[in-house]
Formats: C-alpha cells, structure tokens, sequence
C-alpha cells in the first residue's frame, strides 16, 4: 500500500523503518531508505 502511494503521488523517496520495504532499496524510479540516509541526503544538497 506504501509503495503503490508513492507511485501512484509520483514520489522519489520512502522514508521507513520497515524492513520489508527497506529490503527492496528501490522500486521503480523510487528511493527507499532509513530516515537517517535520508537527512545525509538531504544535507549534501
């Protein structure tokens, strides 16, 4: 359900902590990461 709402929102990242989802890495052209990769994305911009 997560992932098809960020599809279907036109996402570029999940932010999670489940491991189900993080197992996947990516889907699509979609990102799925821990929150604290994420900030380190975020502050190399």
């Amino acid at each position: 359900m997560v992932v098809e709402c960020a599809v279907i929102g036109g996402a570029t990242h999940i932010v999670t902590g489940d491991k189900h989802l993080l197992t996947l890495a990516n889907y699509q052209s979609i990102a799925i990461l821990k929150a604290a990769e994420f900030v380190t994305l975020l502050s190399q911009l």
